[in-house]
């Protein structure tokens, strides 16, 4: 069975399962089910993939053995990483020892964050056509960028924040991406969005914010 085949089902039945947590949405206990079977699915195939799958995996193979093989001092005389990916590789090494736990760890933070983003902003609503652009645009893109990667997931996720009034938790949360990229500090200006700003301006602002970034990788 060819890939694009096994990914078009996997798409399918993810899409069948969020539709149905969509449905049951009354039904905490059951519509929660569904939904977290769809992440737990898509956290397996992103997680247990071969290391070289993914399109950076080999040069994060090579940060990672770096930096489990040598002192941090020479780390950063060979590497540019930021320090929150770093220590991540360290810990990874230290209480595993074995580069597929980093990957399946990544990918946790990448789909839980980001499918967490979508549900609380489309709750009601939109939800199953949300993770059906998310699996035909962003997932397959995350496989194998972990540093930027878990940054936008972590973004998404804050957002929420600004929405509920909480500027300090989203700053917190803003400062801890930006140890696993850099560009992240650019959603900072997201503070100064005027309250009264329409969906599609602060939509357009957005996409802004995070093409600006990607311009960083």
């Amino acid at each position: 069975m060819s890939v694009p085949v096994m990914y078009s089902i996997l798409v399918t039945v993810c899409l069948i399962f969020v539709k149905i947590s969509e449905y049951y949405r009354r039904n905490r206990r059951l519509s929660d089910f569904f939904w977290y079977l769809t992440v737990t699915i898509l956290i397996l195939v992103m997680g247990l993939r071969a290391p070289g799958v993914g399109v950076d995996d080999l040069n994060y193979l090579n940060m990672y053995n770096l930096a489990n093989n040598v002192g941090i001092t020479d780390y950063y005389q060979i590497k540019n990483t930021e320090i929150g990916y770093y220590f991540l590789n360290r810990i990874v090494g230290l209480l595993f020892n074995n580069y597929q736990v980093l990957i399946f760890i990544v990918s946790f933070v990448i789909v839980f964050f980001n499918m967490e983003a979508l549900r609380y902003r489309n709750s009601g609503k939109y939800l199953t056509f949300s993770v059906f652009i998310f699996l035909c645009i962003s997932y397959l893109y995350y496989i194998g960028l972990n540093r930027i990667g878990i940054a936008i997931a972590i973004i998404s996720y804050s957002y929420k924040f600004i929405i509920e009034g909480n500027n300090k938790k989203f700053v917190y949360f803003v400062l801890i991406a930006s140890t696993f990229h850099y560009s992240s500090l650019i959603v900072l200006f997201l503070l100064f969005e005027k309250k009264e700003d329409s969906i599609t301006r602060v939509v357009i602002k957005n996409f802004f914010y995070i093409f600006i970034g990607f311009l960083s990788i």
